[in-house]
């Protein structure tokens, strides 16, 4: 509207400063525009109403169409609006302009009433633009799954997690040029480190390096007696790394040793072993990390800028070049940012799409790196997200808007929520479980300052909030296993992403506890608190008249372990984030590689998981005994509830049989209506 407020950055590193809308004239006999005129119904006709009452035409009034137009002119306009696309321009019976406004259009994608497409047909008319909707099957939506047939169905992205992508060059640049991120091959540290620490031994037992393979031409070999060099040949030979750049050895803590000469003074070592050269280098030599970090304006990095172009931004963006040489960067101190920038593993290793960094895990990565179709696939599981209704222009000016840089959004958006709990809260009928949420939330609080897009978004956290709405009478335990399971809560509490130590020490040598924020918290704020209790809620004493403690770090460390390997779900779409590298909307999943595989003891001196039965006493034939269970999986062997590394054909013990037409299993398995199949999903 004229005198509205829109923002301009001048150029790069500026500030966005606001703009008036200046007034524009149009006259139908002079003006040329790029996109017919639409005509439109007069406002208050039934097909053309006000929005926003409280507006008027000088203060920005927006109309909505309520229904469709048939008219000619519209089979010349596009199907969908792009942003760089011309605007388009209606004018009512009166002689007043209005300019069509593209909004965001969410579907109905209930966990009862999933699309039947999974988001397939909507994928494919915006070319990509619009991501699949297909939401990973869990214990929280599972029951309204269906089965689909439709040709254009999006399979999601639980088939693209086990999708293979190797760390060379070409596909490190393919990846920044689909994503904008910044992944590279490092190269050049320095083996001591940035402050020139003294370097360990690669003969002290336990100690892991790493070894670049070179040409034999390209190296001098160290020297040492013939016993050192046996040793450390044979452990280069022995190892199970197939990396064809680089060579990560650990020296056997058991077995033969250096000579005691070279035991623990042999530092920068050069082995020559047949037509190849095994140098050792800095522990990251030649790992692939995202640096995206380091491209910020403010330098978090504390690269040297000195020399015009950006150390980190130039390579990739100006040449294609994957690597980022260390050399020349003398204030970085890399050992102080390395834990600050994301691991994806080193160059010429094979990973899955699952193990990228959130930021790189999109649809279009998959999509790249997929040798099959997402779309028209039979037989699809399909699931939807409790609570993801279509948003209904007819019901006025409450409705969700994308977050998109102030494109559209005309108040704050840190005030769309509030807005939404005020209205409920004064309005809604059930003022009773309206009041339970409120105190509950106040329990399970988070931060949004905290949190990624915790200032200008709305559906995450009015997500997080329906838990309390929706078991605000309800049993507790089913709150603590939505809150755990919340991408919010892991974030806020610290657990999401946390891994098990002995992931860590298998894949980087290093010695880490798992994340005990939220393990603490579950039990001292969200439960059972400090100090046992008396039925009166007086504190329980000991022998001494002390207050007995309800647990001990020792406890704090063993459920630590329980929450690791929670990850977020993958991005997609029919949420406010529509194209985004993060997913706050659906239910975490566990990764087991992650997670912690060893027994955790609980409170009472036992263990976690006590009493349930092993696979071991299960009877013979248990999946043709009476009470067991079969879970539909569509087209896809793998099962959707977890990550498993392997398909179940392919998996040990695992058997996979076809079913004869007068089995009987068959007949109960298909629920036939009509003749037809009618797969339920359990």
């Amino acid at each position: 509207w004229i005198g509205g407020t829109w923002y301009m950055r001048a150029g790069p590193g500026m500030y966005c400063r606001p703009v008036l809308n200046p007034p524009i004239y149009f006259d139908t006999n002079t003006t040329q525009l790029a996109n017919p005129v639409v005509p439109l119904p007069a406002v208050g006709s039934g097909g053309l109403e006000v929005i926003d009452q409280q507006k008027n035409e000088s203060s920005g009034q927006e109309f909505i169409l309520l229904n469709g137009l048939d008219h000619d002119i519209c089979t010349q306009l596009p199907d969908i609006m792009y942003e760089e696309d011309p605007p388009v321009f209606g004018q009512t019976p009166d002689g007043m302009w209005l300019q069509f406004d593209p909004r965001y259009d969410v579907e109905e994608n209930t966990a009862e009433n999933p699309l039947r497409d999974g988001g397939g047909t909507r994928t494919l008319i915006s070319n990509g633009l619009a991501q699949c909707s297909n939401v990973r099957r869990n214990v929280f939506n599972e029951h309204g799954c269906i089965l689909s047939r439709e040709p254009t169905t999006c399979k999601g992205t639980s088939d693209n997690l086990f999708i293979p992508i190797g760390l060379n060059a070409e596909n490190i640049v393919a990846i920044h040029e689909i994503t904008g991120t910044y992944p590279y091959a490092v190269m050049n540290l320095p083996l001591g480190g940035d402050d020139n620490a003294p370097i360990v031994s690669p003969c002290i037992k336990g100690t892991k390096t790493r070894w670049e393979i070179l040409p034999e031409n390209e190296c001098v070999q160290t020297d040492m007696d013939t016993q050192t060099y046996n040793v450390l040949s044979s452990v280069l030979r022995q190892t199970q790394d197939d990396n064809s750049f680089v060579r990560d050895i650990v020296f056997p803590s058991n077995g033969a040793s250096c000579s005691a000469d070279y035991a623990d003074s042999l530092e920068e070592v050069s082995m020559i072993l047949g037509n190849q050269c095994f140098k050792r280098v800095h522990p990251e030599h030649l790992s692939v990390f995202d640096l995206t970090l380091c491209t910020r304006e403010e330098n978090p990095c504390t690269l040297d800028l000195s020399n015009g172009d950006h150390p980190v931004k130039s390579p990739l963006d100006n040449d294609g070049n994957a690597f980022f040489d260390y050399q020349g960067q003398d204030n970085v101190f890399w050992d102080d940012q390395l834990s600050r920038l994301t691991k994806i593993g080193r160059l010429g290793d094979t990973i899955m799409f699952k193990d990228l960094p959130n930021n790189m895990r999109l649809a279009k990565v998959a999509n790249r790196f997929n040798d099959k179709t997402s779309q028209g696939q039979s037989y699809v599981v399909v699931c939807g997200s409790r609570n993801e209704v279509a948003n209904d222009p007819s019901l006025g000016d409450f409705g969700f808007e994308i977050i998109e840089h102030f494109q559209n959004v005309d108040i704050n958006p840190a005030a769309h929520r509030e807005s939404v709990f005020f209205m409920i809260a004064l309005e809604a009928r059930d003022q009773l479980r309206q009041l339970m949420a409120w105190q509950l939330s106040q329990l399970f609080a988070i931060v949004p300052l905290v949190l990624t897009g915790g200032w200008d978004h709305t559906e995450n956290f009015l997500n997080y909030y329906d838990i309390f709405v929706r078991h605000g009478f309800g049993n507790f335990v089913n709150i603590l296993r939505e809150v755990t399971f919340n991408p919010l809560m892991a974030e806020n509490l610290t657990f999401q992403d946390s891994k098990s130590g002995s992931y860590l020490f298998e894949t980087t040598g290093s010695y880490t506890h798992a994340d005990e924020n939220y393990a603490r918290e579950l039990m001292q704020l969200f439960t059972i608190g400090v100090f046992l209790l008396n039925d009166d809620g007086t504190k329980m004493l000991n022998e001494n008249g002390e207050p007995i403690p309800t647990f001990s770090n020792d406890e704090v460390m063993s459920f630590a372990r329980v929450f690791t390997g929670f990850v977020q779900s993958q991005p997609r779409g029919n949420f406010e984030e529509n194209d985004s590298s993060w997913n706050a909307i659906d239910e975490l999943i566990v990764d087991p590689i992650y997670h912690d595989k060893f027994p955790k003891h609980d409170l009472t001196g036992g263990y976690i998981g006590d009493g349930y039965p092993l696979c071991v006493d299960l009877p013979s034939r248990t999946f043709l005994r009476k009470g067991a269970t079969y879970r539909l999986l569509g087209d896809s062997p793998r099962p959707h509830a977890f990550i498993d590394e392997g398909t179940p054909m392919n998996d040990g013990p695992a058997r996979v049989f076809e079913l004869g037409e007068n089995s009987r299993l068959r007949e109960i398995l298909c629920n036939s209506v009509n003749g037809s199949c009618q797969f339920q999903m359990t």
